[in-house]
């Protein structure tokens, strides 16, 4: 590797960990406690930072793709779905499966196709399963509020 690179990588580090800004809140954090349960409360942050930034380099970029489609449309379809007469323990419901929906939809259009299309694909897929959520949400509301027939 080139120690320019190596270089880089450790500058990009220490500014994304920022850790001369964490010394005043560990110091608040860790403030009367003994030494050993301040040592134990850096390793924790230690190990838990560390697998933060290993999981964002082994997924972050997949995830970056498939919230930043997925949730807004998500979102978006389960706004316009939203009405004053529902209940609300239907339309919480409706919410969540709507972004659920939009985010796996948004992942399975992305894996559909590569540049370009792996985006268009995704905001189709996103935008198919949300609505997919709600219309099921609809039908069983209406089935439910429906009386039996003899």
């Amino acid at each position: 590797m080139p120690v320019e690179f190596l270089i880089s990588a450790l500058v990009t580090l220490v500014v994304v960990v920022d850790p001369i800004g964490l010394v005043p809140s560990y110091l608040a954090i860790t403030h009367g406690l003994p030494q050993r349960a301040r040592r134990n409360v850096a390793l924790r942050a230690a190990l838990i930072a560390a697998g933060i930034l290993a999981g964002s380099a082994l997924i972050g970029a997949w995830l970056l793709h498939t919230l930043s489609i997925g949730l807004p449309i998500g979102l978006c379809v389960a706004l316009a779905w939203m009405r004053r007469d529902r209940p609300s323990e239907q339309g919480r419901a409706g919410l969540g499966l709507a972004v659920a929906g939009g985010v796996v939809g948004a992942w399975l259009g992305y894996h559909a196709g590569a540049d370009l299309l792996a985006a268009i694909t995704a905001i189709i897929g996103a935008g198919a399963l949300s609505n997919a959520a709600l219309v099921a949400i609809d039908i069983r509301g209406a089935s439910a509020s429906r009386p039996l027939q003899a």
